[in-house]
């Protein structure tokens, strides 16, 4: 099997802080929102794990609901009768929820967030480890990037 490398805990995005070229304002009803995974991880796509382990929260939801994680599609892209992927993350109104997600990559090098509920929502992702990375590596956060520092060399 791969090997599992954690991570410090390193912000991918935050909508409500505008942390990872979001602007500050929740994810709408049945919209969705990608983010490439290459910066966090050296700014090489060769970096990428085969699998990426992310801590998933969302925050100040106005609904109960849950937002799914998937592969962007420009065949298949989500519309608000067509929810791609799977519920990574399940809330009630009002409450902070968070959920590990284990996503894997298959070859490509983004994770897209879809909210399946019927308000909005604030969502929180931090990369926390991955599966199949070349070298052990730590995460930092330097201002609204994340930065990967190799251990070995």
């Amino acid at each position: 099997g791969l090997a599992y490398h954690p991570l410090a805990p390193a912000k991918l995005f935050d909508t409500r802080l505008g942390i990872g070229a979001f602007p500050p304002q929740k994810l709408a009803s049945k919209h969705s929102l990608g983010v490439s995974l290459v910066r966090a991880f050296g700014g090489d796509p060769a970096n990428l794990p085969k699998v990426v382990v992310l801590s998933v929260t969302a925050v100040g939801a106005t609904s109960n609901g849950s937002v799914n994680a998937f592969h962007y599609s420009a065949a298949k892209p989500p519309t608000p009768t067509y929810a791609p992927g799977a519920p990574v993350v399940a809330f009630n109104t009002g409450i902070q929820t968070s959920n590990l997600v284990t996503y894997s990559l298959d070859g490509g090098t983004q994770v897209w967030f879809y909210n399946n509920a019927s308000g909005a929502v604030h969502l929180r992702v931090d990369v926390v480890g991955g599966f199949g990375l070349n070298l052990p590596i730590s995460a930092t956060i330097v201002g609204k990037e994340i930065r990967l520092e190799d251990h070995d060399a």
